[in-house]
């Protein structure tokens, strides 16, 4: 999404030009500031070797623009000059100042703009706690923006992950009813499958599985709850049957009590209720989008598993074919299909082991439960070089990393093959070959967080 100013006479892009201060806060909110800020790398000083008058600051911004905020999904806004958008454009500078380090390899600019990010979020700590701005789009967009950076650069995982839950408490305090106008929406809209995804793994619940997060935002804009926004509506139910899972068990001892045995059978009916929705929710999508996808021949490298064929040991590629999309909106939507499948899947699976439904592994229930896993898991990982070559393109998106994670639990941690797979592929995102992604590096590693335990600053 790129947000533009609108002065009555053109359309022009925002430049992170300097803007007059403001104070605000909303308490516990704000972002903490990046740890383990400039990494060791080389130091080439070509920039400062240069006698070209320009302005760097409009080089990191349009070098970032070109790498991180390109393709078929961006959406550009028009809005009025006199809106202020100081906070965002000092994040926005600190996010393409420290990119352009990054990719650059110059430790004075990653330093520079890690310095930008501290300064960006005093004034944002300062905008929270004032209670007008508080609710300004300004700092909406600004925190937004920031959860960019800690997505591509930050190398703290508690980072991001306390980033989120601070942005979730903002949009809770700004209510439903803030986001019914366009630019809120569009933000309200790219952040919530990172939302959710944060609060999976803190394991708590999310304001946005409830039904007034689900409607009023689109009030004014209803031809944007297309199929993908439905889709996370399914999705946004599931933190609650985890973080209510926790909660039954760990007021228990070794032994299942007959109260903690019907509080499972309680989540495991939710579980598959939801599964049902899920299920008619595709069953409407190959409906309405007939042809998304088709088979292409895979590239080199792929995974192969090694098998027996007469007395020679044969090596085989694991799949011959990947998936091609008709665009990225049908590929970000299906790769969230499969990882919200798995993930249901996954745990039912864990809640009939608690209560000794499954009797053995050979049981055909439990089969059937891995087998669809199985299936959906490699739909994931065929799915990924589309997604890659959308992001070797400029396209920025989150929507693939939390299906990989899910891909990889289901057969990486039991297929070595395609476990190295996908490691190569998270190093690709994390070098830079297909964009830069911090987050890739830890991705696989991240465990579950009890939400008591993160502070969100």
């Amino acid at each position: 999404m790129t947000i533009i100013l609108y002065d009555g006479r053109r359309r022009h892009t925002i430049s992170p030009a300097a803007s007059p201060e403001s104070q605000n806060r909303c308490t516990n909110i704000a972002p903490q500031s990046t740890s383990n800020a400039s990494p060791e790398l080389a130091e080439t000083g070509w920039l400062t070797a240069l006698h070209i008058p320009l302005n760097l600051d409009d080089v990191f911004l349009q070098y970032t623009r070109s790498k991180l905020f390109q393709g078929s999904n961006r959406v550009d806004v028009v809005l009025p000059a006199h809106v202020d958008r100081s906070l965002m454009t000092k994040a926005f500078l600190a996010l393409c100042t420290t990119f352009f380090g990054l990719e650059h390899k110059e430790k004075g600019v990653i330093r520079q703009g890690f310095q930008r990010y501290g300064h960006a979020l005093e004034h944002i700590h300062r905008a929270l706690e004032d209670p007008v701005r508080c609710a300004s789009f300004d700092l909406l967009e600004s925190i937004a923006v920031m959860s960019v950076f800690e997505f591509i650069i930050s190398d703290d995982w508690t980072g991001w992950l306390s980033h989120l839950v601070g942005l979730e408490k903002l949009f809770s305090f700004r209510g439903p009813e803030s986001f019914i106008t366009f630019p809120e929406l569009l933000i309200l809209e790219k952040s919530r499958v990172s939302i959710i995804t944060s609060s999976l793994l803190v394991r708590r619940h999310t304001i946005l599985s409830n039904q007034e997060w689900k409607a009023i935002p689109w009030t004014y804009f209803p031809e944007r709850k297309n199929s993908m926004e439905l889709l996370v509506d399914i999705l946004a139910d599931c933190p609650a049957l985890f973080a209510d899972q926790m909660q039954l068990l760990s007021n228990r001892n070794l032994a299942i009590t007959n109260q903690v045995a019907a509080g499972l059978k309680h989540l495991l009916g939710r579980a598959y209720r939801l599964l049902d929705q899920l299920e008619k929710w595709k069953e409407q999508w190959d409906l309405d989008n007939p042809g998304y996808c088709h088979e292409i021949p895979a590239p080199f490298p792929r995974p192969t598993s090694f098998g027996w064929q007469g007395e020679k040991d044969m090596e085989t590629p694991i799949w011959t074919t990947i998936l091609n999309y008709a665009s990225v909106y049908h590929a970000n939507t299906m790769v969230l299909y499969d990882g919200t499948l798995i993930l249901l899947l996954r745990y039912i699976q864990g809640i009939m082991n608690e209560l000794n439904i499954l009797a053995a592994p050979t049981d055909r229930q439990s089969f059937d439960l891995w087998e669809r896993s199985y299936a959906a898991s490699l739909a994931i990982c065929r799915s990924v070089e589309y997604h890659l070559q959308g992001m070797r393109r400029g396209v920025v998106d989150f929507h693939l990393m939390f299906p990989l994670r899910m891909a990889n639990q289901t057969i990486g941690d039991s297929n070595p093959a395609i476990g190295l797979w996908i490691q190569d592929v998270l190093q690709q995102i994390r070098d830079g070959q297909s964009s830069r992604w911090t987050l890739a590096k830890y991705l696989l590693e991240v465990q579950t967080v009890p939400g008591a335990l993160l502070q969100a600053t």
